[in-house]
């Protein structure tokens, strides 16, 4: 019996021994003979298609990048307005 832990592939169930502890990254072949194509896409680069896995070759639309929502002016008259300005006034 090997003393090497075993890992279980989460989509097809498939077990193999773990060598580095990290588990299933990928379960593709030609690494894994029997491999039914699962991945973790743990490394992705930006081409000119979009984000591509660098295991198996999944490519996923360049998405933007986060813009926080714009602040609207508030009226001097609304009362959030007017009791800011008094605290802030310290009155």
């Amino acid at each position: 019996m090997s003393c090497v832990p075993t890992m279980t592939c989460p989509k097809c169930g498939a077990e193999h021994e773990d060598f580095d502890g990290f588990g299933f990254v990928a379960h593709t072949k030609p690494a894994y003979p029997d491999g039914c194509g699962w991945c973790s896409h743990p490394a992705r680069d930006l081409t000119p298609e979009g984000w591509r896995c660098g295991i198996c070759g999944d490519v996923r639309p360049e998405k933007r990048p986060y813009a926080p929502p714009t602040l609207t002016k508030l009226d001097p008259n609304d009362p959030r307005a007017v009791a800011l300005r008094k605290e802030v006034e310290g009155r």
